[in-house]
C-alpha cells in the first residue's frame, strides 16, 4: 500500500506553484529585453507589437482549450507536465533567438505553455491542498503569478545590468526550474498509478442522487463579476508596463525612465503582498475592501495627473496595487469556491481567458494616444477603469451576499 504523506503534498504543491511562476517569469521575463531584440533584428514598431500578439493568442488558445482537455483526463498532472516541458522548449529557444522567426516560436511556445500550465495548476493546486480548500489553492496560484510578474523583469533586468547574457542566462535558468516542475508532475503521476487498485475515498464533492446537474448550478452573475475584475485589472497593469513609462515622461515631467521602472516593480510587488495580507480574509470582505480601494486610488491618480504631481502619482500607483491585490486574491478564489467540481477547471480557464484579453487594452490605448494625444487617452481610459471597478464593487455588495 502506497501513501502519501503531508510533507510530500506539501512539497509536491510548492513545486507545482514554482512550475506556475516559471511559466509566468518565462512570459515577463523578456519585456526589458525588447530593445536589445529591437535593436539586433532590425524591428520595426509594427513587428514588435506581432510579436506580443503572438503570444497573448497562443495563451488565450491554450485557456480556451485546456480547459475541456482537463475534463477528460483522470489527473491534472498529465496536462501539467507537458505544458510545463512547452515552457521549457519554449524558454530554451528564447535563449537561441538570434532571428525574428525564433523569437516568435519562442513567444508562442512559452504562451501556449503559460495557459495551460495556469489551468492544469489550478487544478493541481486543488488536488494538492490541505483537506481539498480551493480559496488556498487559489492563493497560491494568485501568489505565484505575482511573483512569475515581479520576477521576470527584474531576473532579465540584472543580467542586463551585470552583463551576464541577458538574452541566454535568464531562459536557461527558467527552463531548468519548468524541468524540476515537470518531473514533480511526473513523479505525482507514478504514485497514482501505484495507487491505481485501491478503492477510491468518498468524495464531498459528488452532488447527491437526483441533484440537477452541476452545469446548471454555475452562478454566472458572480462568476462574470469575478472576470469583469481580472479584465479591467489586468488591462491597467499591463497599461502601466507598456505605456507607463511614456506617459510619467509626457504628462509628469519624469525623464528618467529608470524611475517608472521601480515604480512599475513596486506596483507589482504591492499587489503581491497585498494577496498574501488578505488571505484568511473572507472573500466577499476582500473583493469589496479591493475595490473600495482600487477607486480611491484612480481618484487621487488623476487629481496627480490633473495637476502634474508625480509624487501623487507614484502613491496613488501603489495604493492601487494594493486595492488589485486583495480583489484579485479574492476574485481567483471566489470562482474556485463557487464552481461546481466538474466545472471548475472550464470556469478558471475562462476567469484567465478575461485577464489576457484586458492585456490587449495597452494596443488600443497606444492608438487613441496616437490620434488624441496623451492626456486625452491617459484620462479617458483612467475614468472608464475607475467606473469599471467602482460599479463592480457595488453589484458585488448584492451578487455577494452570503459568500
Amino acid at each position: 500500500m502506497t501513501t502519501t504523506s503531508p510533507e510530500s503534498r506539501t512539497l509536491r504543491r510548492r513545486l507545482v506553484a514554482l512550475g506556475l511562476t516559471s511559466a509566468v517569469v518565462g512570459s515577463s521575463a523578456p519585456i526589458p529585453l525588447y530593445p536589445i531584440y529591437r535593436a539586433e533584428l532590425g524591428l520595426d514598431t509594427f513587428t514588435m507589437t506581432l510579436i506580443f500578439v503572438v503570444y497573448v493568442v497562443a495563451v488565450l488558445s491554450a485557456l480556451l482549450t485546456s480547459g475541456k482537455a482537463m475534463a477528460r483526463l483522470d489527473s491534472p498532472h498529465r496536462l501539467l507536465a507537458p505544458a510545463l516541458l512547452i515552457v521549457a522548449v519554449g524558454a530554451l529557444i528564447m535563449s537561441q533567438a538570434h532571428s525574428l522567426a525564433w523569437l516568435l516560436a519562442g513567444r508562442m511556445l512559452a504562451g501556449f505553455g503559460t495557459g495551460c500550465a495556469t489551468v492544469a495548476a489550478n487544478a493541481a493546486l486543488v488536488e494538492l491542498a490541505p483537506r481539498h480548500d480551493v480559496r488556498h489553492a487559489a492563493l497560491v496560484s494568485t501568489l505565484s503569478f505575482g511573483a512569475g510578474s515581479a520576477v521576470g523583469p527584474f531576473l532579465s533586468g540584472a543580467a542586463l545590468q551585470l552583463d551576464l547574457w541577458p538574452t541566454v542566462l535568464p531562459f536557461v535558468l527558467i527552463a531548468a526550474i519548468a524541468l524540476v516542475s515537470a518531473w514533480s508532475s511526473v513523479q505525482c503521476l507514478r504514485s497514482t498509478a501505484m495507487r491505481a487498485g485501491l478503492p477510491p475515498a468518498p468524495s464531498q464533492e459528488e452532488p447527491a442522487a437526483g441533484s440537477a446537474p452541476n452545469v446548471a448550478a454555475v452562478q454566472w452573475f458572480p462568476f462574470l463579476l469575478c472576470a469583469g475584475t481580472v479584465l479591467v485589472t489586468w488591462a491597467f497593469g499591463s497599461t502601466l508596463m507598456a505605456l507607463g513609462p511614456y506617459f510619467g515622461h509626457v504628462l509628469l515631467g519624469i525623464d528618467n525612465y529608470a524611475v517608472t521602472g521601480y515604480v512599475t516593480a513596486l506596483f507589482t510587488l504591492a499587489g503581491t503582498t497585498s494577496q498574501w495580507l488578505h488571505r484568511r480574509t473572507p472573500a466577499r470582505r476582500a473583493f469589496l475592501r479591493g475595490t473600495t480601494i482600487i477607486t480611491l486610488g484612480i481618484v487621487l491618480m488623476v487629481t496627480a495627473m490633473t495637476f502634474g504631481m508625480p509624487a501623487l502619482a507614484a502613491a496613488s500607483l501603489v495604493l492601487t496595487s494594493v486595492g488589485h491585490g486583495a480583489a484579485f486574491g479574492a476574485a481567483a478564489g471566489l470562482v474556485n469556491q463557487l464552481a461546481p467540481p466538474d466545472q471548475r477547471s472550464r470556469l478558471v480557464s475562462w476567469f484567465y481567458v478575461a485577464g489576457y484579453v484586458g492585456n490587449l487594452v495597452p494596443m488600443l490605448l497606444g492608438a487613441v494616444t496616437d490620434r488624441f494625444g496623451a492626456m486625452v487617452a491617459a484620462m479617458g481610459f483612467l475614468i472608464a477603469f475607475g467606473l469599471s471597478i467602482a460599479s463592480i464593487g457595488l453589484f458585488a455588495r448584492r451578487g455577494f451576499r452570503g459568500v
